[in-house]
């Protein structure tokens, strides 16, 4: 009888059912084990035997914070973590996505913030959510909540908000956050650095330069980033001091050929030709096991070769013989359309029309193949002969730029080797 008694007053605690918390708690588990590769064991929590199936945690998982909800509905952390769920099912499976499954994970992020408004984690979420369910005006507005309610956090908040809104191509948006944030902390010069970058992406220059000179006379070191924006207005003098004064502050073990090769590019801008070789010559010396991977400089204003520059400053400069073997030289690493032309145009230059034909005729070959374009395939023989009846026909068809100098090809083809 009295087995039975204690039985009877144990039966509560024996059948006792789990928490609101404990569901949370369990469905952390069950997440952390699908949304880990690969799985491993389950903590902490006697009542989990085994693993649950990676296929079937995230739907579980989503199954235990609900239950949680249904316990407790002003339980936040539920709401939070059953969001983090879908958030992350959302990250890998972002292309297939229905609205409906971005409303409802903004909706249990919403419902977190409700019951907990100094969360900043469903913030941020909430706002990434936003921003990929396109909805920028939401996302801005709570990356701007986050900057009230957690300061110490603010400048990531604002460059998420500009790179963001210059990924959209809402420059405005990312002039204002940026202005904001300069006049909170004055002497935080990245504020001003974003504003250049935005600019500058605008179109407007000047006002990057100007940026650029605020950030600078607060002691930020932005001079190469100056520089390439003084080169857009054509202020050669400027970008070239504004490269020689960034690598006076940097060490030099860390000077390398790109930087040899934009001193090359900006002397030859400024009419120094002669410095001009010299910096291109260093640079070939520093990239010589880089040109014989074939691997190219890449600067912002295209793909190009220090032997082929080297090669144009040396024609202008009037040593057509360094040219030729410079030609030569770029040509046996990478032979490519613009250097044929290049060499072409010297050989004419030099009266060597055969040689200046045979090349640029290759070129256009090269060109035709390499741009598949169905312009290229229609033209004839008979448009060789006449590079504006080609120009005509090539503006006429709305092609792409003619990145590989095609149109220029054709041209010299048309002019010279009739």
């Amino acid at each position: 009888m009295k087995k039975l008694l204690l039985i009877i007053l144990l039966m509560p605690v024996l059948v006792r059912a789990q928490t609101a918390k404990e569901y949370v708690e369990q469905g952390k588990v069950v997440y952390h084990n699908w949304a880990t590769a690969p799985p491993v064991p389950f903590r902490s929590l006697d009542s989990i035997k085994a693993q649950v199936p990676k296929q079937n945690g995230r739907q579980m998982a989503i199954e235990l914070f609900t239950k949680a909800i249904a316990l407790d509905p002003g339980y936040a952390a539920a709401y939070r973590e059953r969001a983090r769920v879908k958030a992350y099912a959302l990250i890998i499976t972002i292309n297939n996505m229905s609205r409906k499954d971005y409303r409802s994970l903004i909706a249990d992020y919403t419902e977190a913030i409700k019951l907990a408004p100094d969360d900043t984690d469903s913030y941020y979420n909430r706002a990434l959510a936003e921003y990929l369910h396109k909805d920028d005006k939401k996302s801005t507005a709570d990356l701007e909540k986050l900057i009230i309610i957690n300061p110490k956090g603010r400048h990531n908040y604002f460059r998420e908000i500009v790179n963001r809104s210059n990924s959209r191509h809402e420059y405005n948006v990312s002039l204002k956050a940026m202005m904001q944030l300069a006049k909170l902390e004055p002497s935080y010069t990245l504020a001003y650095y974003y504003m250049a970058l935005t600019h500058r992406m605008m179109g407007d220059y000047n006002a990057s330069i100007k940026d650029y000179d605020n950030a600078i006379a607060m002691g930020a070191k932005y001079y190469a980033d100056r520089s390439f924006v003084r080169e857009l207005v054509g202020d050669y003098k400027g970008a070239l001091d504004d490269k020689i004064e960034d690598m006076k502050i940097r060490k030099p073990t860390i000077i390398n050929g790109n930087d040899m090769m934009r001193l090359g590019i900006l002397y030859n801008k400024t009419g120094d030709y002669e410095a001009s070789i010299e910096n291109y010559t260093k640079a070939i010396t520093f990239m010589t096991p880089t040109i014989e991977k074939r691997q190219l400089y890449e600067s912002e204003f295209g793909i190009t070769n220090p032997y082929e520059e080297r090669a144009k400053v040396e024609v202008r400069a009037g040593y057509y013989d360094k040219a030729m073997a410079d030609y030569n030289i770029a040509l046996k690493y990478n032979r490519l359309p613009g250097l044929l032309n290049g060499r072409a145009e010297l050989k004419y230059l030099i009266n060597d029309k055969k040689g200046a034909c045979d090349d640029w005729n290759e070129a256009y070959h090269m060109a035709a193949n390499t741009l598949q374009w169905a312009a290229a395939d229609s033209i004839r023989e008979t448009q060789f002969k006449d590079g504006k009846s080609y120009r005509v026909s090539m503006s006429n068809r709305n092609t792409k730029p003619d990145t590989l100098g095609y149109s220029k090809i054709i041209v010299n083809i048309g002019k010279y080797c009739k």
